[in-house]
């Protein structure tokens, strides 16, 4: 089974690319990235003041991050679904790729996956690219516009997360710098993911896409634009995962949930595991 999500980013890009006309595709994310900052989005802050939240606040929000969808059972429609409840079981063994990798991108990643093993228990381990047909069960791909003409191209459904049409999409639309899939087995547990991120992206703007798809392959898939401070909001207001994105994490990872859960088994056990939480100043 699939699972798969994008950042979203559309319309506000689509108004970069009028603006700069016949402009690279990274001088257009470049621009995208400016005019989200001026207007006060991709904040980098993980417990702001104006954003307050409680516990009630977490018990909803967790409903609609791990057990609902943006979209129909294919993945294609904009249809709200509910949706088990799905997490990593095992080891995550990440590899990087890309030839326009850079230190700090690799640094985002392994801070980034190193706090998630914090929240989630889960063993994560950093693997070479040479493991990736062995070991290797999460891939982190930059790709450039070469790259990712030999993806397309290549790609078939054989690999087990099928969506040949997404990538192809991904790769050739500016309107999607970055996108996520998921493969679960039979219990609903994640074995694989893949994230892809266009090269061309920059700045926060490419931070922004590492922790958005990283964090929500980890099994917090849905968004809402009633959802902050958070990641899981399409309004791009927060570029990084956020305090109230960590709850939501020990939450999913909570010994009392198991993947396959549906919400009336869960329900139930959210007010313990939330009063669980050191959260401080909530009710």
């Amino acid at each position: 089974m699939i699972a798969r999500r994008a950042f979203k980013a559309g319309a506000v890009i689509a108004t970069a690319l009028v603006v700069a006309g016949c402009a690279e595709p990274a001088e257009i994310y470049a621009r995208y990235e400016e005019r989200l900052v001026q207007k006060g989005f991709f904040r980098t802050d993980v417990a702001p003041d104006d954003a307050p939240f409680d516990r009630d606040d977490l018990r909803r929000n967790f409903i609609e991050v791990a057990l609902y969808s943006e979209f129909s059972p294919d993945g294609v429609d904009p249809e709200r679904t509910e949706r088990p409840l799905g997490r990593w079981a095992g080891p995550v063994n990440y590899t990087i790729l890309g030839e326009e990798v850079s230190d700090q991108d690799r640094r985002d990643i392994v801070d980034l996956m190193l706090r998630l093993s914090e929240l989630t228990g889960l063993e994560v381990n950093s693997t070479t690219p040479e493991a990736i047909r062995t070991f290797a069960n999460f891939q982190i791909l930059f790709l450039n516009e070469e790259e990712r003409r030999i993806i397309v191209d290549t790609s078939t459904t054989n690999d087990g997360f099928g969506g040949q049409e997404f990538r192809r999409e991904w790769a050739t639309n500016l309107n999607r710098p970055c996108i996520g899939q998921i493969r679960y087995d039979s219990d609903r547990n994640i074995t694989h993911a893949r994230v892809y991120i266009k090269s061309e992206t920059s700045g926060i703007f490419r931070k922004s896409c590492i922790h958005e798809e990283i964090v929500q392959s980890f099994g917090l898939l849905n968004d809402a634009d009633w959802i902050r401070p958070s990641l899981f909001n399409d309004t791009n207001e927060f570029a990084l995962m956020t305090l109230h994105d960590e709850y939501l994490m020990r939450i999913l990872y909570d010994d009392r949930l198991s993947s396959g859960m549906k919400e009336p088994e869960v329900t139930p056990l959210l007010d313990d595991i939330v009063r669980s939480l050191d959260l401080e100043g909530s009710s």
